[in-house]
């Protein structure tokens, strides 16, 4: 692949390309086609990988968020299938208008923002609008979050990303109120040790005093390198030194369209018969355990929240 088709919504720089692929050093012409090659031989010789057949530009965008390592490509190969086995409660294929949507937008937006910082980071803003019912609000918008992630994975070509969560119309001692400790540590362990994704800053906005308390919940679930890559800013302004306006939505003081907007295009983009036949077919990558070797079971996986402690195979 030596060029992106245009996406629908998400857009790239004329350069992304070559400087993503630059920036993990398989520039040079064949060498990302090589490694492509590489991964996909080494996907068909695993017994107890289910699913076989990956579009080349998935096995691309996988070498990408693992700096161009096809070492850890298939490791976090491994793990992402692995994972869809043992979550199944967040890869199943959902109505996202009916089922998540809907109970999302008195509440949560959530958005991909179309354009690339001049650095081509992606930038991913969530923004609260209301109150959280109960802590299944969390849960469905994690579910949206990850049917984005699997759309950006086919969609997208990025290395890096930049967060922010913008806090300054809810109560935040309420949103805390219903956190679920245990789902955030597996949310988080499918997104950095599934997806690999790489984080380059995670931005909050808020002036209230319960901040504090956020910031100690994130602190520990994520690595102590991203915890250090947390920031609070008080107004948009400040984010405006570091996210350039025109990526950023018109609620932040941005050029871009609004986060009721980009949030309502993302539904619609979610919920078309297209990508619900794609989530279907990339969530069945799961593995058969009783396939693996004991020898060769990942220890990093079954040190994953929740569940990997759990697995025993026959």
């Amino acid at each position: 692949m030596e060029f992106i088709p245009k996406d629908r919504i998400l857009e790239l720089h004329p350069d992304t390309l070559y400087q993503v692929r630059k920036e993990v050093n398989l520039e040079k012409p064949g060498e990302m086609k090589r490694a492509v090659n590489i991964l996909k031989e080494w996907i068909k010789q695993q017994p107890h990988f289910i699913k076989k057949d990956f579009p080349d530009f998935y096995l691309e965008t996988s070498i990408v968020g693992t700096k161009g390592s096809v070492e850890r490509a298939k490791k976090q190969f491994d793990k992402v299938c692995t994972i869809k086995t043992l979550m199944p409660q967040f890869f199943d294929t959902y109505d996202v208008r009916k089922e998540l949507a809907i109970d999302l937008e008195n509440s949560i937006y959530m958005a991909m923002l179309p354009k690339l910082t001049k650095e081509h980071y992606r930038v991913i803003v969530t923004k609260v609008v209301g109150v959280f019912e109960n802590s299944s609000t969390y849960t469905k918008y994690f579910k949206f979050c990850l049917n984005m992630a699997e759309y950006a994975k086919s969609h997208d070509y990025v290395g890096s990303f930049r967060m922010i969560a913008d806090l300054t119309d809810c109560n935040l001692m309420d949103c805390i109120s219903k956190i679920n400790l245990l789902e955030i540590r597996q949310v988080m362990s499918i997104f950095m040790d599934g997806y690999g994704m790489k984080i380059k800053g995670i931005h909050f906005i808020s002036q209230s005093k319960a901040i504090d308390a956020l910031l100690t919940i994130f602190k520990q679930v994520l690595k102590p390198k991203i915890a250090a890559r947390m920031h609070v800013h008080k107004t948009y302004k400040d984010l405006h030194k570091i996210i350039e306006k025109d990526v950023l939505p018109s609620d932040f003081g941005g050029n871009e369209r609004s986060m009721k907007e980009l949030f309502d295009e993302w539904v619609d983009i979610l919920s078309t018969d297209e990508h619900k036949e794609y989530i279907k077919h990339i969530n069945s990558a799961g593995t058969d355990e009783s396939l693996r070797s004991k020898d060769k079971f990942n220890e990093d996986c079954a040190g994953l929240p929740g569940t990997f402690r759990l697995l025993t195979i026959d």
